[in-house]
């Protein structure tokens, strides 16, 4: 068969794709994943800060309540016990540790899109995605939970107004 090869091209029904099959990203989408990375990258320093000013701060109620405790020995007067302090602290460092997970994951997200730019491989882009899949998983198990955590909340508000109307008649 003798092609020309100054002849229009023949449009089949099928999309093809200039990268297909070659491994390799088109530019367009690593140019879309590459104007997130910033945003990204801010986002996830802002998780590392807000879980390290979390952790200072359990650490504080933890010096705090011992503090407290060791002014209170010597007074008559009773003050929390420094097993309160210690208990919020423990509460906040569990806290620091949620919030640190998805800033990791940003972190890696941001990390495999500078790889993606670099390299333009297909690898890098699932590696890309897979982070952010992470992240998003991980996001929608806690809105579920606190959802969760509201709904318990508002039946237990009603039955305590119920029983308090109860208990006042």
């Amino acid at each position: 068969m003798e092609s020309n090869p100054y002849t229009t091209p023949v449009v089949s029904g099928e999309r093809t794709d200039l990268f297909a099959g070659s491994g390799l990203v088109s530019g367009a989408a690593i140019q879309k994943l590459a104007g997130t990375k910033p945003w990204v990258r801010l986002l996830s320093v802002i998780s590392f800060i807000g879980s390290g000013f979390m952790l200072l701060g359990a650490g504080s109620l933890v010096l705090m309540g011992t503090v407290s405790s060791i002014v209170a020995s010597g007074r008559s007067g009773s003050a929390l016990p420094a097993s309160f302090g210690i208990g919020i602290a423990i509460a906040y460092a569990v806290f620091a540790l949620i919030y640190l997970y998805p800033g990791v994951k940003l972190w890696k997200y941001a990390n495999s899109i500078a790889r993606l730019m670099h390299t333009q491989s297909e690898v890098d882009l699932v590696d890309a995605l897979d982070q952010q899949r992470g992240f998003w998983k991980f996001i929608g198990v806690m809105v579920a939970i606190i959802i969760g955590l509201y709904i318990i909340a508002m039946v237990l508000m009603v039955v305590g107004v119920a029983g308090a109307a109860a208990f006042a008649r």
